[in-house]
């Protein structure tokens, strides 16, 4: 992004059902999921039962081939399972809306095909709301993230392989119709990305990352992506040992122009990033303070750092919010095999939080070489809208869900198994009884990505079907 000033603009309230789950960032998309992926590749156990014949998230590569325009391809085709191969990835869960992105064939193809994109408002009825896309020196881009303020206007990411250029996807009619801007730039290496929070029609934040470099910067537009100008460059040194002074590649999410948060997520942008970490800014991103929302019980099990050698590990998701003042964020510690869950609360826009609720959950141990402990794998939650908040735990074998419609007064339980072994790697909701999760499945060859989804609260699971 460039560094021109910020235009003058009217900053568009959202509605309280569009301010809620502004954007789960790496949550839900590729960039999060290929650090953690390829630790999962080298050192959890092979599973080959059962396996689709899907393939997995990895460092980019390939080579590209020559590539013409491709149109919009019309939604009404009929409804089929995803093609033997292609990679599947959640881009967006947010205000009653679900975006999935497609590489039809897989890696090998990435690039080289047009990647598609898939919109759900009901969980139940998918719309191919693939962009126009050009190749550029003989690429397609790539769909990496997306934003949306309500479900029917938002902003999508791609990335493309052959120029490293990044473009940015805007509807306001639910994906019928889509303009491009050029967005920038990131290289090719793993979990590199340009990460968008939309937060009004013309007002949006990009995250700029390059964990390899390293170097990681936050830009904002009030102009609809015209021009950019960068608030934030990563935190400044601090002593050894000692904890970051700002967001240190974590995921961050506005709520309106000013008001921030910044923290780990879950699953965590990096799978060893500092944890428990939580930032908030007030300036739209210029300086940050770090908080301390409550964790669950005992705290004294969350080491400072979470590493293959941490026998636990805390985190926290980003907040959502209904409205300006009153929102949510889940607090999580994992010590052999079980994930206890805070949910705080906050009435004042995030300058205090308080512990409102609190839930359990089993996650697995996962293997490691020799001599290093099991790292505590963190359970998914998700929080679609006031007062329903979803925790989403597995054994390898069974999904286990806690599902609360009244703000954690109550809670259903459901276990089902899955359909696909494998590891849970993002998860979107839409209300108490509709979602979808991304499971990574290593196998002896090649570790594979699905999608299942789900109508019943997590009583039932099946393999998501997709317009052909």
């Amino acid at each position: 992004m460039s560094d021109s000033g910020i235009p003058g603009g009217t900053q568009v309230p959202r509605s309280t059902r569009a301010v809620f789950a502004a954007r789960t960032a790496a949550v839900v998309s590729l960039l999060g999921v290929v650090a953690l992926l390829a630790w999962l590749i080298a050192y959890a156990p092979a599973t080959t039962q059962g396996a689709p014949t899907t393939s997995a998230p990895r460092p980019r590569s390939g080579t590209p081939a020559t590539s013409p325009t491709a149109p919009s391809p019309s939604a009404a085709a009929p409804v089929q399972a995803l093609v033997p191969g292609s990679v599947p990835s959640l881009v967006f869960q947010g205000p009653g809306v679900l975006l999935v992105a497609v590489i039809p064939g897989g890696y090998p193809n990435e690039g080289r095909v047009p990647s598609r994109l898939f919109l759900t408002t009901d969980g139940t009825h998918w719309t191919d709301v693939t962009p126009p896309q050009r190749g550029e020196n003989g690429t397609y881009p790539v769909f990496e993230h997306a934003s949306f303020i309500n479900s029917s206007t938002g902003w999508v990411s791609a990335w493309n392989l052959g120029t490293t250029g990044v473009t940015i996807f805007r509807t306001s009619d639910q994906g019928k119709s889509w303009t491009a801007i050029a967005a920038g730039r990131h290289s090719e290496a793993a979990g590199a990305g340009e990460l968008i929070d939309l937060v009004g029609p013309h007002t949006a934040f990009a995250e700029h990352l390059e964990p390899t470099a390293p170097s990681e910067s936050l830009a904002v537009t009030t102009d609809a992506g015209a021009s950019w100008h960068t608030v934030y460059r990563g935190p400044n040194p601090t002593p050894a040992g000692q904890p970051p002074s700002g967001p240190d590649f974590l995921q961050i999410a506005f709520d309106g122009p000013a008001n921030g948060f910044a923290a780990g997520g879950l699953p965590p942008i990096e799978p060893f990033a500092t944890g428990p970490a939580f930032f908030h800014t007030t300036n739209g991103g210029s300086t940050w303070t770090p908080e301390s929302p409550p964790l669950p019980e005992p705290a004294s099990d969350c080491p400072g750092i979470l590493s293959p050698q941490s026998a636990a590990g805390c985190a926290y998701s980003l907040p959502s919010f209904e409205d300006p003042t009153h929102g949510v964020l889940a607090a999580v510690a994992a010590k052999s095999g079980l994930a206890r869950i805070a949910f705080d609360t906050t009435g004042d826009g995030g300058a205090s939080w308080k512990k409102t609720a609190s839930v359990s959950v089993t996650v697995p141990v996962a293997a490691h070489p020799p001599g290093l402990g099991g790292l505590p794998i963190l359970p998914l939650v998700s929080m679609p809208a006031s007062g329903t908040w979803w925790v989403l735990g597995w054994d390898g074998t069974t999904l286990m869900s806690r599902v609360t419609t009244n703000g954690g007064s109550t809670w259903k339980n459901a276990s089902a198994p899955m359909p696909i072994p494998g590891t849970p790697m993002g998860f979107g909701t839409l209300d108490g009884s509709q979602a979808v999760v991304m499971i990574a499945t290593p196998t002896s060859e090649q570790p594979v990505v699905s999608m299942l989804v789900t109508s019943d609260g997590g009583q039932s699971w099946h393999q998501l079907r997709l317009p052909a």
